[in-house]
């Protein structure tokens, strides 16, 4: 694969792509560095599981900062169709950048702030499948997800059933366990959880 210079950025190569950036537009490009996608994005994400999560800008907030483009995403297929339409509010800050295992961690819209503060999950129509309740929320793997509430860390299964209690101060890296779940309270004790939520 040989991409030459020119790009301000590139991601990933996933599922026959690589998204990049130049002039301060979005697009796709394939290993040849032949266009795949126009680059008529503002902001965009590697493809995961055949939809790439992706942004326009719609006009401007006004901020503390000045003015801010109020960016809105949503999801495109490998043809650069929507499938998901760009109603979600900036997701630039979202736990979750795709879709995992059939969900995807999106932020639910303020009225006063361009950015979410509540998070859940969506499916590959755009439905709420996990209402956007959490302050934090981990993609899913092997059917559970990391969430955090007021009262701390927690997991969820993909019926959205809390798993292990929300009331931890942290939590390990799922890739740092196969095959558990462990969190750590405010002492640095540690606690650990099969995938099911029984405690070990």
């Amino acid at each position: 694969m040989k991409i030459p210079y020119g790009y301000d950025e590139l991601g990933d190569y996933n599922e026959g792509v690589i998204y990049a950036c130049k002039n301060d537009k979005y697009g796709y490009i394939n290993p040849d560095n032949k266009t795949v996608i126009p680059f008529i994005f503002d902001a965009a994400e590697d493809f995961s599981e055949g939809l790439a999560l992706v942004g326009i800008n719609k006009g401007y907030y006004r901020s503390i900062l000045g003015y801010l483009p109020k960016t809105f995403y949503g999801f495109i297929d490998i043809k650069g169709n929507w499938v998901i339409e760009p109603t979600f509010p900036n997701q630039f800050l979202s736990p979750g950048d795709g879709f995992k295992e059939g969900f995807a961690v999106m932020g639910a819209p303020r009225e006063d702030n361009i950015y979410p503060d509540k998070y859940g999950y969506i499916d590959k129509t755009g439905k709420w499948v996990i209402k956007p309740i959490y302050k934090d929320a981990q993609d899913f793997e092997n059917g559970i997800a990391i969430i955090e509430t007021n009262n701390g860390y927690g997991a969820i299964n993909k019926l959205g059933e809390i798993i292990v209690e929300p009331k931890y101060k942290d939590y390990e890296p799922r890739e740092w366990h196969e095959d558990k779940l462990v969190f750590d309270d405010e002492n640095e004790k540690t606690y650990e959880y099969s995938l099911n939520g029984v405690a070990l």
